[in-house]
């Protein structure tokens, strides 16, 4: 039997922001073009590519997708982020700079 070991780096992005998606989730793509078309740079960490290990390494449910982070804080899925004022904030500022 062959072992296969997946070591993922975490490195924190220029902006601050990471997500852990799942392919095929509504609100994973919602959150992935809202940054995208506010120009922001982010760590998308897609579960379906490395597996639930990088989940469990941030304490967050299978259920939430995506959980998003701001500077490796949890702010929770795409409606918490998107109802955070501190996310939003964060997002226009970056926005504005680019």
């Amino acid at each position: 039997m062959k072992i296969f070991i997946l070591i993922v780096k975490i490195v924190l992005c220029k902006s601050g922001i990471e997500i852990i998606t799942r392919d095929g989730c509504k609100y994973s793509t919602l959150m992935r073009d809202f940054l995208s078309e506010h120009d922001i740079d982010f760590t998308d960490y897609n579960t379906t590519k490395i597996g639930l290990a990088i989940k469990s390494k941030y304490g967050v449910e299978d259920s939430t997708f995506p959980a998003v982070f701001l500077n490796k804080k949890l702010i929770g899925g795409y409606t918490d982020a998107m109802a955070s004022q501190g996310f939003m904030d964060y997002v226009q500022k970056l926005s504005a700079n680019n």
